[in-house]
């Protein structure tokens, strides 16, 4: 039965748009499958198009927004050390100008350090660094009659110390060169 052939009719329109009967040969399993097969309904959505997003796409904007977060946060916090790193060295860097004027009128630099041209100076870079105004670990004033000497802790390598002394050298230093003591030139 299921390779069996027949002929039907078939109404068509010719050319000129006249009914026309024509028959057409067609397999009879054709006929079956077609015949049982269930009407398709096409079933509507509750949902409008474009009314909602899927938890897919909201979870893959959560990522894309966490990674760009990190991102910001990183480079923000790299480039606030930075800034605190240059106020640091620029307070410190304004003691060669102090202590001159300090020289000036006292004649040595033996209370250099517990000035107010100086400890003003320290308290800026103390709390450029740590937000502590009272000068500790992050910063150090060493002097004597002929020499001074003051560090500070930066930010972006807490191991380096900026050192400025009585020559009028400024540069970068270890931790172990200039914390403590009672070294009056830079290393």
């Amino acid at each position: 039965m299921g390779g069996e052939e027949f002929n039907y009719p078939i109404l068509m329109q010719t050319s000129k748009g006249l009914p026309s009967t024509t028959f057409a040969t067609q397999s009879l399993s054709y006929i079956n499958n077609y015949s049982n097969s269930k009407p398709k309904i096409k079933q509507s959505v509750s949902r409008e198009s474009g009314a909602g997003f899927t938890i897919i796409e909201l979870l893959v904007v959560v990522a894309i927004i966490a990674v760009l977060t990190g991102i910001v946060v990183a480079n923000t916090t790299q480039y606030i050390n930075r800034g605190k790193d240059s106020s640091i060295q620029g307070s410190l860097s304004s003691l060669s100008t102090n202590a001159s004027v300090y020289f000036d009128s006292v004649g040595d630099y033996t209370s250099l350090c517990s000035d107010p041209t100086v400890t003003n100076p320290l308290a800026a870079a103390d709390k450029a660094n740590d937000g502590n105004t009272t000068p500790d670990q992050v910063t150090d004033c060493d002097s004597n009659a002929t020499e001074w000497r003051a560090c500070g802790q930066l930010k972006v390598t807490s191991a380096d110390y900026f050192c400025v002394d009585y020559s009028g050298a400024k540069k970068i230093v270890t931790a172990a060169t200039c914390a403590g003591g009672d070294d009056t030139a830079c290393p």
